[in-house]
């Protein structure tokens, strides 16, 4: 797998739905908890670099909104 660690992402994840106050926001967050979960325990699963990019990049874009929505 590339240089992206699932575990350190299954981590975040669930530091900020701790800290989710919105429902959905939440509930968002708690949907990429389960999806790196699965990545984490079946690597072979995700043999597209691409694709785990992309599953990142969602990644990162949720957990910004998710902080800045606790910011106002």
């Amino acid at each position: 797998m590339s240089q992206i660690d699932p575990w350190e992402r299954i981590a975040e994840c669930a530091r900020a739905i701790s800290g989710a106050d919105d429902p959905a926001t939440r509930q968002f967050l708690i949907n990429m908890l389960c999806l790196w979960i699965e990545v984490a325990n079946n690597v072979a699963w995700v043999s597209d670099p691409a694709l785990l990019a992309t599953i990142d990049q969602i990644h990162a874009f949720e957990l910004m909104r998710a902080r800045s929505s606790r910011v106002h």
